[in-house]
């Protein structure tokens, strides 16, 4: 069975030069290469983007102290993972910019909540849509459009209490190639500095430390965040994970600067996740352009190899198609968190050609992201089996178009 999703949009230019070095070198680092980001190095030219950040104290809260400086540190630690990562898969210092004001922290909108804490609490009720319709009038006041931004919103929204922390609001983000936002929390102790503090969390239960705070809202912001470029969940192999840790966009946010306490290998990010930021406007600083992607898989097939798949084919389309994602999602898991995710380049003649290794008896669902030289993405999935003695079935691998 095949589900086909049109991912609408328009993006940016890509090098495709740059592109395909970078897969090629994303291919020699194995699946789960590293990452990292950087900021803005002063203004930004016409028609490009910065991503937005902004702070929403509901009207009984006071946003908290220092939030500022606390939040520039956040956001620059951020950016250097994603830089990291964007580098360690061979796409360069590659990074999303953002605004400084002239003291050097980042500019914020600051949105005042029109209702108490309480009243945005996710226990009641799904409070994300009303969240996200204050911060776009806020935006609208100050001439920015919220649904042409990726904004990632820092939320005073935790109940904080001797020994307890209860998340009160939204923490989410999503969005696609162009546009997106993430809703995630603040706190006077969320400061990239005590990530290697193993000093105690007095508002934590247990043995919970400062470190350990910072690691699950820093690093669940940096996941979050990567819902708002577009990018979905992405876990590493078994193999990879002793070596480098866990993918950021798999369960890596809660690994995140473990590796500063000596407590894990900490977090990277996958080459499955920076092959689509390699192509977001935000990164690459190119005004959007091109048409909305329409693509079909055309003599699409599977093959059983030895440990695992091999599935190759053509894709056509209204423009080139210059390289897929494949995320294989295992049935025995009903979360996508362990979705592995494999890039690959498609040549120019459509042509494409990817290997899964390390398959077990499950069923799985493969899904497909292909992307346009301007970086519109098309989405396909497809289902697929092993049995226990190793045997696939991959009829249910077909191609989608009337080339088939």
């Amino acid at each position: 069975m095949v589900h086909h999703i049109r991912q609408r949009a328009k993006t940016c230019l890509l090098r495709v030069f740059t592109f395909a070095v970078g897969l090629v070198a994303a291919f020699l680092a194995g699946q789960g290469a590293e990452g990292i980001v950087c900021a803005a190095d002063g203004g930004l030219a016409e028609g490009h983007r910065s991503l937005r950040v902004a702070y929403f104290a509901p009207s009984d809260v006071e946003p908290h102290k220092d939030y500022a400086q606390r939040l520039t540190r956040v956001m620059l630690n951020i950016q250097e993972f994603y830089r990291t990562g964007m580098r360690k898969n061979g796409f360069g210092n590659m990074s999303f910019p953002l605004s400084l004001a002239e003291d050097g922290t980042v500019n914020i909108v600051m949105v005042r909540g029109e209702k108490p804490l309480l009243a945005y609490d996710r226990r009641v009720k799904d409070s994300k849509n009303e969240i996200r319709e204050e911060v776009s009038r806020e935006f609208s006041k100050q001439g920015l459009d919220f649904e042409r931004e990726v904004v990632i919103v820092f939320q005073a929204l935790l109940q904080v209490e001797p020994n307890k922390t209860t998340e009160i609001g939204p923490f989410i983000g999503g969005g696609n190639w162009f546009k997106g936002s993430a809703l995630v929390y603040d706190d006077p102790r969320l400061d990239p500095q005590y990530l290697s503090s193993s000093q105690p969390d007095p508002s934590a239960e247990g043995d919970k430390t400062l470190g350990d705070f910072n690691t699950g809202y820093i690093g669940g912001a940096a996941h979050e965040l990567g819902h708002a470029f577009g990018i979905g969940h992405d876990a590493e192999s078994e193999l990879v994970r002793p070596r480098i840790g866990r993918s950021l966009m798999g369960r890596g946010n809660h690994d995140y600067g473990e590796e500063l306490r000596g407590k894990s290998r900490g977090a990277f990010l996958s080459a499955a996740s920076a092959f689509p930021l390699s192509l977001h406007p935000v990164f690459t600083q190119r005004p959007f352009d091109g048409e909305e992607a329409d693509f079909e898989f055309e003599r699409l097939r599977a093959v059983p190899v030895r440990g695992g798949l091999r599935v190759f084919g053509t894709v056509r389309g209204n423009q080139p198609a210059v390289g897929l994602v494949a995320f294989n999602d295992p049935a025995s898991d009903p979360s996508d968190y362990d979705a592995i995710g494999w890039p690959a380049q498609i040549k120019t003649n459509g042509d494409f050609a990817i290997t899964l290794t390390g398959l077990t008896p499950d069923k799985y669902e493969l899904r497909f992201r292909v992307y346009g030289e301007h970086g519109q993405a098309e989405r396909f999935a497809f289902n697929y089996q092993m049995n226990g003695a190793g045997q696939i079935d991959t009829s249910g691998i077909r191609p989608t178009g009337t080339g088939r």
